[in-house]
Formats: structure tokens, sequence, C-alpha cells
């Protein structure tokens, strides 16, 4: 799609500006679950670095593997994520008591609606320019566009949904410290790993398309490590703390190329096909 919408060589940037973009999420992960683990477990502070290198590298593994390693992860983790935010959600509203107490509840923090735009294009406007990665290993047209339909308003809705609740609730964002705020310390360390790296093989998996797309090569296996060793690298440097800056950054430099490059492969879709056929065998050896 890159090479219909840009040509040859302009295709190059919109590869880097992808893999920038997973880059910089596969860091802000790694960093995550070290220090959120060390925090929650009682570790002593110096493990956080060598718990960065090993989830750095070792999140790569199913990405590695390729498509079918990421589906077996997938099979088994999403299920458990939606018990454990059904049953987040289910204990925020008793603690609450109900939605007339949670309507009682007042914000200590506002945000204006620009930034909070802005905030969420930043956030899924990178996953969802580059869901066709997965997206196109489906059986038909149809189950692809449902999927993608199901896994961004219900699945990341669901996060978003939980994330609001528990600033409101237990002034905390993210579902690891609620469920902790919660007494569910078990399960709160499950819906760390398991969250991080269903999203952590994902990432690192598109920056090695782009990647691959970009060097002309499809050695993915290597770039993915490669990948991999920069993510940690960046995460170690401290990427934790620049999330926001990285998201405010990302909104606005991504969304010129996100937008130019749907509007064209929608609206010439069969040129498309017709011109990027002679790549297709090649391109889908190399990253499948």
């Amino acid at each position: 799609m890159g090479r219909f919408c840009f040509g040859e060589r302009g295709s190059k940037l919109s590869d880097f500006i992808l893999g920038f973009t997973q880059i910089g999420w596969y860091a802000w992960g790694t960093a995550t679950i070290a220090l959120v683990l060390v925090r929650t477990t009682g570790m002593p502070e110096w493990l956080e670095i060598p718990l960065m290198v090993l989830f750095g590298f070792g999140f790569c593994v199913t990405a590695m593997i390729g498509y079918k390693g990421m589906d077996w992860l997938s099979r088994f983790a999403v299920p458990a994520m939606m018990l454990f935010i059904i049953i987040s959600l289910f204990t925020g509203l008793v603690d609450a008591r109900g939605f007339a107490g949670l309507s009682q509840q007042t914000p200590t923090e506002s945000m204006s609606v620009a930034a909070a735009i802005t905030v969420i294009i930043g956030t899924f406007i990178s996953g969802g320019t580059q869901a066709t990665n997965w997206s196109r290993f489906a059986k038909t047209p149809k189950i692809a566009v449902i999927a993608t339909l199901a896994a961004f308003f219900i699945g990341n809705g669901l996060m978003v949904l939980t994330g609001a609740l528990g600033t409101l609730i237990y002034q905390q964002a993210d579902i690891v410290d609620v469920l902790i705020a919660q007494g569910f310390v078990t399960i709160a360390v499950l819906m760390l790993f398991l969250n991080i790296w269903t999203t952590q093989d994902n990432t690192i998996y598109n920056f090695a398309v782009a990647g691959c797309n970009l060097l002309r090569t499809e050695k993915r296996r290597l770039v993915t490590v490669g990948g991999a060793g920069i993510g940690t690298v960046l995460a170690v440097g401290g990427m934790y703390n620049l999330l926001i800056p990285f998201l405010v950054l990302l909104a606005p430099s991504f969304r010129p190329w996100a937008g130019s490059s749907w509007r064209t492969s929608g609206s010439n879709i069969k040129a498309a096909t017709r011109r990027l056929r002679p790549l297709r065998y090649r391109i889908s050896t190399a990253v499948a």
C-alpha cells in the first residue's frame, strides 16, 4: 500500500514513520512491564534494567515465529483479559455504590477536548493504519472487516472505559493499578503480562514488516531482533516517562500520512492490486 501511494522511493519514508511509531510503543511497553513488576512485587530497583533487557528480547519471540505464534498467544490471552476487565468493572461499580454513586464522583483534574482527541488519535492511528498486517490472513474480506472493527471498538473501547472508571473511582488510570487497589494482586500481575505481551509482539511484528520493506530484505527475524534491541535501549533510556509527549508528537506527524494512504488506496484499490501483484509473493514470503 505504501509503494502504491507514495512510489518506490517515497514508500521508504512511510516505512520509517511506521517503524518509528512502533519502536516507540515497544520501548514504552518494555519499560512499563519492568517498572510495574518491580513496584508490584517489591523487588529491588536495580532489577529494573535487567528486566527491561529480558522482556525486550523475550516478547519478540512470538513475533519471530510469525502469525501463528501471535495467534496462539492471543487465543489464550484475549479471553483471559476480557474476564479480568469484567471483574474489575463490576468491582469498581460495587465500590462506587452503583451508577448513582458513580455519577456523584468529581474528577480532580481536567483535560481539554483538543488534548483528549490528540491523545486518542495518537493511541490508535498507528495500529489502525497497520491493521492489514494481520487482517490479510483472514479467510474472507468480510471476516477481516468484522474482526478489525470488533478489536478496535470493543476491545480497545473496553480498555479506555476501564481506565476512565479507574481514574474516577480509584485515581488510577492503569488497569494493573486498579486491580491492585481492588485487592486482585495475582490477577493484576497476569493482566500485566498478557496485556503487554499481546501488544508487544504485534508492535515488533509491525516494525519488522516496515523494516523489511524499507531495507528491501526478506530477513524478517533479523529485523525483528534488531528492532527489539533498539526498543530495549530506548526503554532503558527513559521512554516510560515520555509517553504523552510521544503521543502528542505522533498524532500530527502520522495523521497526514495515514489519511493520504487510506484515501489513495481506498479509491484505487483495483489499480493498486494490479500494480502490486508482481510483488505479492515475495513480500508475503518475507513477512509471513
